[in-house]
């Protein structure tokens, strides 16, 4: 199959899976779609790999690249939907956090399916109006020791890659880090993760809620001058990025 037969065939995979991105879809239609854009992804992978191995441009490697990212956007919000309606609240947000991310890497190449713009409005909605708003998120300062480039295998220091540029469709990051030292934790209103939440809060009469669904979770000691809050902190999570 030609590259732009290819191209064609997975638009219209990806617009057939988006049939089911709303919440009123069949959770097991939906499930079902979100297993089916995976054999496209490892599809992808493998159809990128053996271009690479046969010298292809990068703008050709970054198509593939491109449609890796829209098709784990799209299973990414399939996932939310799915998540939500189990009760996995914070695992559904993250789902959305995925799909957010997910299209921003998409649109680093420059040759770009149509809808990209569309679809990133629609996830900003979700969040907007799914989800309750977060006055403030949890952020480490964490430092790095270590770490080789995942595009040339070199310590990142050392070699000519930069951290979140496309090369030959991945993306440079640190990997294969020997360690990780936490610096500070802070408050802040623009983290650069924002699957680090405040999950639960001690309200007046010292009984903590779960920051989500307003419901009581447990009990803890009344204190006036301090109130207890819980949250994520740090998130291991990675990306299908490479």
């Amino acid at each position: 199959m030609k590259m732009d037969e290819y191209i064609n065939k997975l638009i219209e995979v990806i617009n057939e899976a988006l049939k089911y991105n709303h919440f009123v879809r069949d959770k097991t239609l939906q499930e079902k779609t979100v297993q089916e854009l995976e054999s496209y992804i490892l599809a992808i992978h493998q159809n990128k790999f053996e271009a690479e191995q046969k010298g292809a441009p990068d703008f050709f490697l970054n198509r593939f690249f491109h449609f890796q990212c829209v098709m784990n956007s799209v299973k990414s919000s399939l996932n939310m939907w799915i998540k939500l309606k189990e009760g996995k609240n914070y695992d559904a947000w993250c789902s959305l956090q995925d799909a957010i991310d997910y299209i921003a890497y998409s649109q680093k190449v420059e040759e770009q399916m149509s809808g990209i713009n569309d679809l990133q409005k629609f996830f900003m909605d979700c969040e907007k109006t799914l989800f309750p708003v977060f006055p403030l998120y949890n952020s480490s300062g964490l430092l790095f020791k270590g770490g080789t480039c995942s595009i040339c295998g070199k310590p990142l220091e050392k070699c000519e890659h930069i951290e979140e540029y496309l090369y030959n469709g991945k993306i440079c990051k640190r990997i294969n880090i020997t360690d990780v030292a936490i610096n500070h934790i802070a408050m802040v209103k623009e983290p650069d993760d924002k699957r680090c939440i405040i999950q639960e809060f001690q309200s007046e009469d010292g009984q903590m809620y779960d920051y989500m669904t307003m419901l009581p979770t447990k009990e803890k000691p009344h204190d006036s001058e301090n109130k207890t809050i819980s949250g994520i902190v740090y998130n291991t999570h990675s990306l299908d990025i490479f």
